[in-house]
């Protein structure tokens, strides 16, 4: 089973989709490494701003695009273990 879509424009979104996962990801290591309170604020901000998103974007299904299992899903993987 592929892991992107055939069609480009979803092949797309899911590159965006990974990226933003990828992104929530480096926020969540920043939140919990930095010792400087304005890093730390600033990550937060934008890490709520991104979780708010993926929030929307997930809505009430199972997978971030839908069905079946894909790439998206596994970017986000490390961010919410």
């Amino acid at each position: 089973m592929p892991l992107h879509p055939t069609d480009l424009l979803l092949m797309a979104r899911h590159h965006v989709e990974v990226e933003v996962g990828s992104s929530i990801l480096a926020d969540i290591g920043t939140v919990v490494t930095t010792k400087d309170e304005a890093a730390f604020d600033a990550k937060v901000v934008a890490l709520k701003g991104k979780l708010a998103r993926v929030e929307t974007a997930l809505g009430d299904g199972r997978y971030f695009i839908g069905p079946p299992f894909s790439l998206v899903d596994g970017a986000f993987d490390p961010a919410f273990r």
